[in-house]
């Protein structure tokens, strides 16, 4: 299934660790990873709800993916049965990135059914993140600890359908102790999926019946910065088109001006040599610009 020379560390001293999950309480001291780690520096979204969910719930899973596809959100869940699948396979489906958090080790996949998942995610540029070394086996202890993964990596967490005092509404509580926001799709009162919801509506999650409506909302908290999924942003497709060594070192400068190529070089890993040309073609570019220091041009904090 996989190779265990696929298999790479972060820590959290790393310049790709997540810098969310590097704010939260508790952030895993490392995470064992497989796949595309550039994702973990992009907006996104954690989708997750009820393991036994209803016909209505993954067709609103589904619309909500795509449309956050189309805005280049990232979508994050957790791999289970129910929603999380339909969250991870709708945003390979719609060409998005999608990335996985696991509960176990990656030589022991839960549920065992979701192997084949597992790969298209790797397959399709995604990435899947796990604070346990690869031949963990599987413990149903450590999925509530693995939760606070998911809400910790992302700008705000959606949630559609959660029974009572479920694994999802305790994603959700982490995700409000973590100082991130909580959205909710409505359901039927008296559907067992809807009581969960309810709940959290009580305790300040927001209600939407878009995607939309959640990345709006998220802008105007500055969660997210205006404009920075917007995929018609003319400054973005540049960045895109950008070699991963040269948006290492812009997202190096965007998390702290004003350092210099020494630093930047300390900080990405790269060869101070290397850094130096970059640099050049980033001012060339009309990118970043020396300042006594580097700094992104204004229209790249957008």
């Amino acid at each position: 299934m996989i190779e265990k020379s696929d298999v790479y560390e972060l820590t959290v001293d790393d310049y790709l660790y997540s810098s969310n999950l590097r704010k939260i309480g508790n952030p895993p001291k490392k995470i064992w990873c497989i796949g595309n780690s550039e994702l973990l520096k992009e907006n996104s979204v954690a989708v997750v709800g009820s393991r036994n969910c209803s016909e209505y719930g993954e067709k609103i899973t589904k619309k909500i993916v795509r449309d956050l596809v189309e805005k280049n959100i990232v979508v994050v869940s957790g791999l289970a049965n129910g929603i999380d699948s339909v969250a991870h396979k709708s945003c390979i489906e719609f060409g998005g990135k999608t990335i996985a958090v696991l509960g176990s080790g990656f030589m022991h996949i839960y549920p065992k059914e979701n192997e084949k998942l597992f790969c298209n995610i790797i397959r399709n540029n995604g990435l899947v993140i796990s604070e346990y070394p690869i031949y963990t086996e599987v413990n149903k202890k450590n999925f509530p600890k693995r939760n606070r993964i998911i809400s910790g990596l992302v700008c705000g967490v959606l949630v559609i359908e959660a029974a009572y005092r479920s694994g999802t509404s305790i994603t959700a509580r982490l995700a409000k102790n973590q100082g991130r926001q909580v959205y909710c799709i409505p359901n039927c009162i008296g559907n067992k999926n809807s009581y969960g919801t309810i709940e959290l509506l009580k305790n300040g999650a927001i209600p939407i019946s878009s995607a939309n409506e959640m990345i709006d909302d998220l802008v105007k908290k500055k969660y997210i910065k205006k404009n920075t999924y917007n995929e018609d942003n003319v400054h973005n497709k540049q960045l895109r088109i950008l070699d991963s060594e040269s948006k290492m070192i812009v997202e190096c400068i965007r998390e702290q001006c004003g350092l210099d190529a020494n630093m930047i070089s300390y900080k990405t890993g790269l060869e101070i040599s290397r850094v130096n040309q970059l640099i050049t073609m980033l001012e060339i570019d009309d990118i970043i610009v020396d300042n006594n220091g580097y700094e992104l041009k204004e229209a790249y904090y957008e």
